[in-house]
């Protein structure tokens, strides 16, 4: 730095000597602002990137993503009496004005339905009659705010009908009842779960309390199982489709696909005595066995009085046959081992 520098100017009048402008401090003056602005520009962008790195947490969490229907509800249009265009109702489909708006005319029709829809018309009228006063289809069977009805419940159930009887996807029943696949999909979801507890306990029973355990116990005998009536273990069944929540708790050792397990109590003709409903896979038989209804009458000695507990371990054709329940008069072969479960010995 030379001598004409010297102080260093700070601002535009140190620039001036004797009332005139010095140029070697003007460029001195210049350079130096140019270098406080660069240093000022950098350090700017290293606070504003230290600031959207600790707040972009927060943001995510304030601020919610809205999200958009890419592709817009495809609507099928009709004509009706009057010629105006409007879109299809339920009451347009041919389900409904072949079943449901006057019905089969004659046996010839009556049978055809039943072969389509695997029941009576006169069943799924009761039926229907039955399911629209219960609680688990209120949502079909009122309308909403606006006033607008829901959809109806007898289409929507021969939609279930067709799905269980012809093997019909969610997307063919919408096709058919201009209803929603995801509407179908959450009625068929609730007429199981209705027929696994009202239509069951309504209409199945167990054949052990009306048939005498000594025919069961004559081909046990032959098979060296004196006294036995019947064998009892865990079946697994697999499911072609399962909910992807649902996967890691269906996926057991014995399928390579989602399954349920059922604890099933047969005799040696293959008769079915007692199962109990469906359960994950992943749960073991000392799990199971505790809702098996059968096993459950049988420890409240409601049909048959347990005397004794015995354990067997022996293999017979690679089935390992790991205890025996023995009873007045009738054992049960058990295919698991009941020593952590409570039976009353």
């Amino acid at each position: 730095m030379s001598s004409s520098t010297l102080p260093p100017p700070l601002s535009l009048r140190d620039c001036y000597v004797d009332g005139s402008l010095d140029v070697i401090r003007y460029y001195a003056f210049s350079r130096k602002r140019r270098q406080t602005n660069h240093s000022r520009v950098v350090l700017q962008s290293i606070i504003d990137k230290s600031r959207c790195r600790s707040t972009k947490p927060v943001e995510a969490v304030l601020i919610k993503r809205q999200y958009y229907r890419s592709v817009k509800k495809h609507k099928i249009l009709v004509r009706d009496p009057s010629g105006c265009i409007r879109e299809i109702k339920p009451t347009d489909t041919l389900w409904y004005l072949l079943y449901i708006g006057t019905g089969p005319r004659n046996n010839r029709l009556r049978k055809l339905f039943r072969t389509r829809f695997r029941l009576p018309h006169h069943s799924f009228l009761e039926l229907a009659n039955e399911i629209s006063h219960h609680e688990l289809f209120a949502r079909w069977s009122s309308s909403d705010c606006t006033g607008v009805e829901s959809s109806n419940i007898k289409i929507l159930l021969l939609g279930a009908m067709r799905y269980l009887g012809r093997g019909f996807t969610f997307d063919d029943i919408a096709e058919c009842t201009a209803i929603s696949r995801e509407v179908n999909r959450v009625f068929f979801h609730n007429l199981l779960l209705y027929g696994s507890t009202v239509l069951y306990k309504k209409l199945v029973s167990l054949p052990a309390s009306t048939t005498d355990p000594s025919e069961w116990e004559r081909l046990f005998k032959l098979a060296g199982f004196s006294g036995c009536i019947g064998s009892s273990d865990g079946t697994h069944i697999g499911m072609l489709n399962c909910h992807s929540w649902a996967t890691i708790n269906h996926k057991g050792p014995k399928l390579n696909i989602p399954s349920r397990t059922y604890n099933t109590t047969v005799t040696h003709t293959r008769q079915i005595l007692g199962t109990t409903f469906g359960h994950p896979v992943t749960w073991n038989d000392k799990t199971i066995v505790l809702y098996d209804e059968l096993l459950k009458g049988v420890k409240m000695e409601l049909s048959l009085r347990i005397v004794s507990l015995y354990y067997l371990n022996m293999t017979v054709l690679g089935i390992l046959l790991r205890c025996v329940i023995k009873e007045s008069g009738s054992w049960l072969i058990m295919g698991i081992c009941l020593g952590q479960i409570p039976f009353h010995h």
